[in-house]
């Protein structure tokens, strides 16, 4: 099993293997939540401007297009900055999921003091279309999800069961050759983790 803090490419057909991974990234988002407050990570700026949005959302706005009256989810939304951006797009109704308990607690306070009224949701991606009522518009997902995921294809299936008939899917991530390549480049680009997902044995 990868260690936590590490992306995950591996099959999970082992139940309880894949439920360790799951803890042990729920702890690691848990702690990173803290860091992320601590770093700033562009909270006062969105907290003090209404008009504001997130960099990531701001990237994707053209393709986002009118949310005026339209559901919306945003999975693994983490601190839920990009979930307030969305809100203020104009979108009729706004959920946020994340398994870390300390990343929706933190992503509660900000949208509370953004004045944003969303709904968060405490679950493993896997489990949203359980945990989550209605379908939605658009389900959104931004930068770092992909790479976490132990099964892409039951993740995309969960991306499916949440759109309404006409529903739009929007994923903006970073190349999977990014999370493959070592940490250490001082010697030139190695590729160290795996590039495609691999089942377990």
């Amino acid at each position: 099993m990868d260690t936590i803090g590490t992306p995950h490419r591996t099959g999970a057909d082992d139940a309880p293997a894949r439920q360790r991974l799951f803890e042990d990234n729920r702890t690691n988002w848990d702690d990173r939540a803290a860091l992320h407050v601590a770093s700033g990570y562009g909270i006062e700026e969105l907290v003090a401007d209404p008009s504001l949005i997130s960099p990531e959302v701001a990237q994707d706005r053209g393709r986002l297009g009118d949310l005026t009256g339209l559901d919306v989810v945003h999975l693994q939304c983490h601190l839920g900055t990009d979930t307030v951006s969305l809100s203020r797009l104009g979108a009729r109704r706004t959920v946020g999921v994340d398994l870390s308990p300390g990343s929706l607690s933190r992503a509660r306070e900000i949208a509370d003091r953004a004045g944003a009224g969303i709904e968060f949701v405490e679950a493993n991606v896997y489990d949203a279309r359980e945990a989550v009522t209605g379908d939605f518009d658009l389900v959104y997902t931004s930068i770092g999800v992909l790479c976490w995921s132990p099964d892409v294809a039951a993740w995309a299936r969960v991306v499916a069961s949440l759109l309404r008939p006409g529903g739009r899917f929007l994923i903006r991530d970073d190349h999977p050759m990014f999370m493959a390549v070592g940490d250490d480049v001082s010697d030139g680009l190695r590729i160290e983790r795996p590039y495609f997902q691999r089942q377990r044995r």
